[in-house]
């Protein structure tokens, strides 16, 4: 799977979040497939740091990260 595809399957996770079809923690099992599909290196507790502030800057691009975070 490409970088391109992986970051159009994570765009697909949060319209499904934002337009209520899945709720946050299926969107969050869903992004970790897609981050295990592409064999990223990754720490679970990490992740579980970094999908939240991915979906907040989803909603609310104008927020920086840093402030998210």
């Amino acid at each position: 799977m490409g970088k391109i595809n992986v970051v159009q399957k994570l765009v697909n996770i949060f319209h499904h979040l934002y337009d209520e079809i899945i709720n946050f923690s299926e969107a969050k099992k869903q992004a970790n497939e897609v981050f295990q599909v592409v064999e990223t290196i990754f720490d679970e507790s990490l992740f579980n740091l970094a999908f939240p502030v991915l979906v907040e800057y989803f909603f609310d691009p104008a927020k920086k990260a840093k402030a998210i975070l």
